[in-house]
């Protein structure tokens, strides 16, 4: 084949020239050296169609559970913590009005910053023990679907 043109930079080879000996016919195409087959681009994949798996009422019943468990978990854990914060917001208020504002310490923080503080321990309480409910439940719900149910 001749030397690459130059085009502008472009990665293309360079279209075969009268002076490659094969296309000027001096040697026949199969005394010189061997060439790649040029193909086509490649076909076009075909569009992803969700696959439909069908689900046996033993399954939706495991994965119920699972999300039963979860919310169940979540539920107590925030009701736990929640009252726990509660409680806990409304001494720090009563106890804050009757010793008055000479109590304060320079360091105490705010009764806004207390609920917000409490809000955030009660969800965060609350997602743990959903998570771990949700685990506990999807463990115990995969060693009964490998091992079955047999004690």
């Amino acid at each position: 084949m001749s030397p690459p043109s130059d085009d502008g930079g472009s990665d293309r080879p360079a279209s075969p020239s009268l002076e490659d000996p094969v296309v000027s016919g001096e040697t026949s195409p199969d005394s010189a050296r061997p060439r790649c087959r040029i193909r086509g681009p490649p076909a076009a994949p075909r569009p992803a169609r969700p696959v439909r798996i069908s689900r046996t009422e033993e399954e939706w019943r495991r994965f119920r559970r699972c999300v039963e468990a979860t919310g169940k978990g979540f539920v107590i854990g925030a009701g736990l913590k929640g009252g726990l914060a509660l409680f806990s917001i409304l001494v720090r208020l009563r106890s804050r009005r009757s010793a008055g504002s000479s109590a304060r310490k320079m360091r105490a923080i705010t009764n806004e910053e207390a609920v917000v503080e409490a809000v955030k321990e009660t969800l965060r309480y609350g997602l743990f023990l959903g998570t771990f409910a949700g685990t506990f439940v999807s463990v115990d719900e995969c060693i009964a679907a490998i091992r079955g149910n047999k004690r």
